[in-house]
């Protein structure tokens, strides 16, 4: 069982990355030979140079989507512990802040459908379209992936994917 939810991570992570690896505005995650990712987490990171809006931006309108993106890398100079105890200031780590301000996942778990992948992949390069006016975007996703869900998932109001309640859980149960 643990080797089906990695290959399932796996390919949900390959699809992330094909569909945006000739995006120039973001960056996907880096992948070594002979290293094996458990892939828990699609850490996507935006050149806000190359786009109109921030990252809590950027988030904010993926969920306006219905898809949740979040923060998870928080510098230590971030935390109010060590900010107040230690005197640590963002200008003594410009890597870390730079990374920080930049740096989102998307959601990835084995229990995403292709539906599911094809709606993220919708709404990120929907929003990317839309915040730096390019023209037609068309991820390049490969044949292992349904190129036809992503396209619906656009041709259907731009990427809007079912509402959180009516996806069924992996269980087959609806989440609340």
């Amino acid at each position: 069982k643990v080797d089906a939810v990695h290959d399932r991570r796996v390919a949900v992570a390959a699809a992330y990355a094909k569909a945006f690896a000739d995006v120039p505005q973001v960056q996907v995650p880096t992948e070594r030979p002979h290293v094996r990712s458990a892939w828990h987490l699609y850490a996507l990171r935006l050149h806000l140079d190359r786009l109109t809006v921030d990252r809590a931006q950027f988030i904010e309108e993926l969920r306006q989507r219905n898809i949740s993106a979040s923060v998870h890398f928080i510098p230590i100079h971030r935390h109010s512990y060590y900010r107040e105890r230690h005197g640590l200031r963002a200008e003594q780590f410009p890597v870390a802040q730079r990374e920080f301000e930049r740096m989102l996942s998307l959601p990835l778990t084995p229990a995403h459908s292709d539906r599911d992948v094809a709606d993220v992949i919708a709404a990120a390069t929907g929003e990317l379209l839309e915040l730096w006016g390019a023209g037609p975007l068309r991820p390049h996703i490969g044949a292992e992936f349904p190129i036809a869900e992503v396209e619906k998932a656009h041709a259907l109001g731009r990427a809007r994917p079912r509402r959180r309640a009516d996806r069924p859980h992996a269980s087959g149960q609806p989440t609340a």
